[in-house]
């Protein structure tokens, strides 16, 4: 077992560089993941331990070399939530792709946590994309078209805490355009920079990872994140070619 880290070496490469980032919490190069790694486990060269967390869902790149955990970017984040007549009328919550990042799909359990008020929630995910709510919507009087904002607790046990627009809109209100301009602001310089098509989900990872830890944005950690694809579309800077799926009008 490595000293500095809970490694053993039955533990795919993978599981040792997520053990790694979750213990130093913050950003390493990957070929100091490889060092620690190599001090339990035999591995050809550094660079396959960057081809084994490239596709990973739970790594994110944080610059040149550099990987980081997406729950970093997540815990602490809240996020606005429409819920349609649709899916009142079914009893589910559908995760979009606008939403997708806040659910992710990685994290193989059977339920969440809703939290509302002092009352906890025990919601059935039926698939990556949908989960089963309907007691919450009743017991809630959580009607068709209520704005929700929903805060994340802790994204590795999809733990969530909702809150009603109305209980939340008047702290809100006085920095709410500002902080939808910064955010489609830096939608744009996310999309100057990768110089292509991107999902929403994709680009809202990107502007997080700016933000994290500056203290010139701890609004991102403080506001309710709108839908990216709805604050950018209706911006003439941005076309989307597919359904979330961006590039800009140059």
């Amino acid at each position: 077992m490595s000293e500095a880290y809970d490694l053993t070496e039955v533990m795919t490469i993978s599981d040792m560089a997520y053990t790694i980032l979750k213990q130093n919490q913050n950003p390493l190069h990957y070929k100091e993941i490889f060092d620690e790694i190599s001090n339990v486990k035999q591995v050809k060269n550094s660079g396959s331990v960057q081809s084994c967390i490239y596709a990973q869902e739970p790594f994110i790149r944080m610059g040149d070399g550099y990987w980081g955990l997406t729950e970093w970017l997540l815990n602490g984040l809240s996020f606005i939530y429409v819920l349609s007549p649709l899916e009142y009328e079914r009893g589910v919550l559908r995760v979009d792709y606008d939403h997708e990042i806040y659910f992710p799909g990685y994290i193989k359990k059977s339920e969440a946590k809703f939290k509302i008020q002092n009352r906890e929630h025990k919601i059935i995910r039926k698939n990556t994309q949908t989960f089963m709510v309907e007691d919450l919507y009743e017991i809630e009087e959580i009607e068709p078209n209520d704005k929700l904002v929903i805060e994340i607790l802790d994204i590795d046990n999809l733990e969530y805490k909702i809150y009603k627009w109305d209980e939340v809109v008047s702290e809100l209100k006085d920095r709410r355009d500002n902080f939808d301009k910064k955010v489609r602001e830096l939608a744009f310089q996310v999309l100057k920079e990768q110089r292509g098509i991107m999902s929403s989900a994709r680009i809202l990872e990107q502007i997080l990872i700016k933000t994290l830890d500056n203290e010139d944005n701890n609004d991102f950690r403080i506001l309710p994140l709108p839908p990216i694809s709805e604050i950018i579309s209706d911006d003439r800077r941005f076309k989307e070619r597919l359904p979330g799926m961006f590039t800009l009008n140059l």
